[in-house]
């Protein structure tokens, strides 16, 4: 249970939009798994891509980009006010 507690305040001290993109991130994931796995068909068609498998990886990097945008505003936002992780109402992993 320990590890769960951990997680879960991990998760919280992530900046608003890098949670958002985290979730994106995790359905992208899932939504390539399902593609990947109706894609599977006669192995002389492995060279095409479908829609589906496009569109899944597009939401896994839309999700990826978030991240990454959600953590580089919030440190930027820190860095701007002079705020350290204390003084800071969220706090930091």
């Amino acid at each position: 249970m320990l590890t769960l507690e951990r997680i879960t305040a991990d998760l919280r001290a992530l900046p608003l939009l890098a949670r958002i993109g985290l979730v994106i991130l995790v359905i992208g994931g899932f939504a390539d798994v399902v593609a990947h796995l109706e894609a599977a068909g006669p192995a002389d068609h492995l060279d095409e891509h479908t829609a589906s498998e496009i569109s899944a990886h597009l939401i896994g990097f839309v999700g990826m980009v978030l991240v990454l945008v959600g953590v580089v505003v919030d440190g930027a936002r820190r860095t701007y006010l002079g705020l350290t992780p204390e003084e800071s109402s969220k706090g930091g992993i």
